[in-house]
């Protein structure tokens, strides 16, 4: 189940990587500079309600709460592996965005 849900998460944060440039273009062309942001903001004001309204599920005992450092759960193989593979990935992506203006401006 919680593979399930990581997968869900990371389909969603690629098609926003692909589809939000795309948005965000078209929003500034036919709507104005400041509406991609007004947008966002209003997701996040929407988002910030819902967080603060919805009840969270009390998952673990008082009696079973540990250190979650980072050190600690980086400790664990599986998550080590999936954090090495978000950052390769994500870190793929943010330097396609630093250089991609830049290259389909001199060609």
């Amino acid at each position: 189940q919680r593979a399930k849900a990581i997968g869900y998460c990371l389909t969603a944060m690629i098609f926003g990587v692909l589809v939000g440039p795309v948005m965000g273009g078209v929003m500034y062309q036919f709507v104005g500079y400041s509406s991609p942001f007004l947008l966002i903001a209003g997701l996040m004001v929407v988002d910030g309600i819902l967080r603060l309204l919805l009840n969270r599920p009390e998952t673990a005992a008082k009696d079973q709460e540990g250190d979650y450092s980072m050190f600690k759960l980086l400790r664990d193989p599986y998550v080590l592996i999936i954090s090495a593979i978000l950052f390769v990935s994500l870190a793929t992506v943010m330097m396609i965005n630093g250089i991609l203006p830049v290259w389909m401006m001199n060609t």
